[in-house]
């Protein structure tokens, strides 16, 4: 409610895609084809702040006249903000297929393409002391240069990516499959000698309800065994680090001597693509005159050559951090699914389905390097709530690294926490370093959904349900919100109106200090009130 009431934002977007595509019949069997594909996005908004009331809200509830709002503050803050960028692909190719003998069926591809992610255009300018109501759009009479608080014009790297790539599918007499891809891609992300990578794949496959020796068995309409292999290349990772670092000054005696430039970060020339490598099996089946079907999966996948950001040994004499071929991560489970399909008339049938997967996601290894950590889940309140670095081997991605909770005290109300050693303090006394633990991650072990249907004559109904679980999920709201106040914390609304405003004295700090006037701001039971005093706020 509160950030209806204080902020008035609006955004505006459009995006424009579309396509091309023409296919040639060169001669009988043989088909070229040309695509084109093409988005362009624009984006722009703002975001109207209201400080004083915000300030007023959180400082002075009860609207007293002696508390006055600091003269030296912003009255409002406006944020405006741009972004666009143009993106398109382009990508030729010829395609051969033809039977042989009635049972070989061989289809091939070969092709080039080109994808550019074009460069992306970012302008965000934050003013103060605007006219409030006015249209935020386009602000009128207003002294731009003394209003601009803060500025920020940035075009991001554009990235291009050219690729040669060729499939060959095989299938004897419906049984028999094979298929296999090769592809050379080449990203603007790497340095000139490591920019290609090339990334092989094959799939088999085998109906075995295709065999003779299957041809009497009742009640199994379908069943296939499947298997594959192949590798993937990503190069969307944390490049393009500038090594030079401006606006540099040096002090001596306290005197500024001159300002410079220095190279504080190391690149790593021969950083290229991450490897991304499968292994793959399954079955599909469908029984019971095809009224049931179903699929089982199991896959291995690891991820090599992990680009993480490093810190730099200590003699280097630089202090930023710079990416280096660091890590290993893998992803291993199995994926469930089944479906009954069946007639109850003509015109009634209905379905049931369901799927389930379990996946294992883990960091691996690490090489001989000292990873930069990489912290998140902010609070708002300076404290975060997940963590990776060389600690995190053996972990998921993205886990939660935080203390233990163990209650509270009940002789003074203070939560209490679970230390490395096993014993039970207030936070104040834990040990950032030591104490913590790795309590679970965002990333779900397993995700499970189900489908049920009817349909009659030219009519259908569905319901389908998706669910995920072995997450964990942190309620920040308990810990920070919305400019520092607590929304869930409880407080006796009967209790705030008896004390609401009361003008009480009392005795500060045993009696040092004397009897200080006071006046009540929240309560949240009969002996625990807030009051200010003058500039100050004593708790009682």
């Amino acid at each position: 409610v509160a950030q209806l009431d204080y902020f008035d934002e609006e955004q505006r977007s459009i995006t424009l895609q579309g396509g091309l595509k023409l296919d040639y019949d060169v001669v009988k069997s043989l088909k070229f084809t040309s695509q084109f594909n093409g988005e362009y996005y624009s984006w722009k908004n703002y975001n109207y702040e209201d400080t004083k009331t915000i300030w007023q809200s959180n400082n002075n509830p009860g609207q007293l006249s002696s508390i006055i709002y600091p003269a030296d503050k912003n009255i409002n803050l406006l944020t405006k903000g741009r972004n666009q960028y143009f993106n398109w692909n382009l990508s030729n190719y010829l395609t051969y297929n033809k039977v042989f003998a009635e049972i070989h069926d061989v289809e091939l591809t070969a092709g080039i393409e080109t994808s550019v992610r074009g460069a992306r255009e970012q302008l965000t300018v934050t003013r103060k002391n605007v006219n409030a109501d006015s249209n935020y759009w386009s602000l009128a009479g207003v002294d731009y240069v003394g209003t601009v608080v803060n500025y920020r014009d940035e075009v991001f790297n554009e990235n291009k990516i050219a690729s040669y790539f060729g499939r060959f599918q095989y299938k004897l007499m419906d049984r028999y499959l094979f298929t296999g891809t090769i592809r050379r891609d080449g990203s603007s992300n790497f340095g000139k000698e490591y920019r290609w990578g090339t990334f092989p794949a094959f799939g088999l496959g085998w109906v075995i309800t295709k065999e003779e020796f299957m041809a009497n068995v009742k009640g199994i309409d379908l069943l296939k065994l499947r298997g594959g292999w192949g590798k993937l290349g990503n190069q969307n990772v944390p490049l393009n680090n500038q090594a030079y670092s401006s606006g540099l000054t040096y002090y001596l005696g306290g005197s500024l001597l001159n300002e410079g430039t220095t190279i504080n970060s190391q690149v790593d020339p021969s950083l290229s693509w991450e490897i991304t490598e499968e292994t793959s099996a399954g079955i599909d089946f469908e029984l019971l005159n095809n009224r049931l079907k179903g699929s089982f999966d199991v896959y291995d996948k690891t991820t090599t050559n992990v680009i993480l950001n490093t810190r730099p040994y200590i003699t280097s004499g630089i202090s930023n951090s710079s990416p280096a071929h660091v890590g290993e991560v893998s992803n291993k489970g199995y994926e469930v699914a089944l479906r009954w399909d069946d007639k109850l008339t003509d015109n009634l049938s209905y379905w049931v389905g369901g799927n389930f997967s379990n996946n294992k996601n883990e960091l691996t290894g690490l090489k001989d390097a000292t990873l930069a950590p990489i912290t998140g889940g902010d609070l708002g309140n300076g404290q975060w709530t997940k963590l990776l670095d060389n600690t995190s081997v053996g972990k998921p991605l993205g886990s939660f690294y935080m203390y233990e909770y163990a209650g509270f005290d009940a002789t003074n109300g203070k939560m209490l926490y679970n230390t490395a050693a096993g014993t039970q303090v207030t936070q104040d006394a834990l040990d950032a370093n030591a104490d913590k633990k790795y309590v679970g991650s965002i990333l779900p072990t397993s995700t499970y959904g189900v489908t049920l249907g009817l349909n009659y004559k030219n009519f259908d109904f569905s319901v389908d349900g998706y669910g995920t679980s072995g997450a964990k999920v942190y309620n920040g709201k308990k810990a920070q919100r919305f400019t520092g106040e607590n929304i869930e914390d409880y407080t006796d609304p009967e209790i705030i109106q008896e004390h609401w405003g009361k003008q009480i004295d009392i005795v500060v700090d045993g009696g040092i200090g004397g009897i200080i006037p006071s006046t009540v701001i929240d309560c949240t039971t009969d002996e625990y009130i807030i009051l200010r005093q003058g500039a100050g706020i004593w708790e009682h």
